[in-house]
């Protein structure tokens, strides 16, 4: 009974160990941050994150502009509202931030 049991987890095991799991893909054809909308969303998440809600939430929406495989994302006050505005910059390929600045 034992050798029975032995056997059939042998066989289970060598039945598992060629399962082929598909190779990685790498980086989503559009990018890991695919448009404007998504690097605005992920840049409005770590810009609160770093400088806090009631910093960033007068900031909102966000200006955002493409250039060269980057993302630019730009909080501005309105007009006659004192403080600073915040910078993030998004590599579009892997979604990094290269760039995060809050000037007073």
């Amino acid at each position: 009974m034992k050798s029975i049991a032995l056997l059939l987890a042998f066989g289970l095991l060598v039945t598992v160990s060629h399962v082929q799991v598909p190779p990685h893909k790498g980086f989503p054809k559009d990018g890991v941050v695919p448009d404007g909308a998504t690097a605005a969303a992920i840049a409005e998440i770590v810009a609160r994150k770093a400088y806090g809600s009631v910093n960033i939430a007068p900031q909102l929406p966000f200006i955002v502009t493409y250039d060269k495989g980057v993302y630019t994302v730009e909080g501005r006050l309105k007009e006659g509202v004192l403080g600073g505005n915040v910078t993030v910059k998004l590599r579009k390929k892997d979604g990094a931030i290269i760039f995060l600045d809050h000037t007073a």
